[in-house]
């Protein structure tokens, strides 16, 4: 039996936006944060955006404050 073959992930090779900018994420910033979901409207990885893991849990922690105060929905209409 053939073992399992992984698929290998690439990581964006651009910096963290934030580190870059001197900016913390901030659940006003709509334009922003809208970057860091797909079109269904769940947040993506910080492989395929290229986020540090450290602005990718406050990403996570601003999209949870918006979608609270109604500022961001829950999921997309299809």
């Amino acid at each position: 039996m053939a073992t399992p073959v992984k698929k290998k992930i690439r990581r964006s090779k651009e910096p963290c936006y934030f580190c870059v900018n001197m900016k913390e994420p901030d659940y006003k910033e709509i334009e922003v944060l809208s970057k860091y979901l797909s079109s269904k409207g769940r947040l993506v990885s910080r492989m395929r955006t290229g986020v540090c893991q450290k602005h990718q849990r406050r990403v996570t922690r601003e999209v949870q404050r918006a979608r609270v105060l109604a500022i961001l929905p829950f999921a997309q209409r299809v």
